[in-house]
């Protein structure tokens, strides 16, 4: 549900496709208060504040960031703990 520009992440469809009612800007805003919740006030800082929705659909939401450096580490250290987020904060 989560990909990070420059690189990809696969995450489990967990219902069949349905349009989006939300826009990338909303979906991302809603992880991202999550992820403030629950992780150090320094690495939301660092790692996902300088980040930006770019697009979404029913299985994926793009993320752009900085550099591919910043991508890479957003996918490998948060990617797959905002793809948990996903199914509460989408309303699933």
């Amino acid at each position: 549900l989560v990909h990070i520009a420059r690189a990809t992440l696969a995450a489990p469809r967990l219902r069949p496709p349905r349009p989006m009612s939300l826009s990338a800007a909303d979906v991302w805003s809603r992880l991202l208060a999550r992820a403030r919740a629950e992780l150090p006030e320094q690495t939301y800082r660092t790692w996902l504040e300088p980040t930006a929705a770019v697009s979404v659909d029913a299985r994926r939401l793009v993320v752009g960031t900085p550099d591919r450096f910043s991508a890479e580490w957003n996918e490998s250290k948060h990617a797959p703990l905002l793809a948990s987020y996903a199914p509460v904060a989408l309303g699933h």
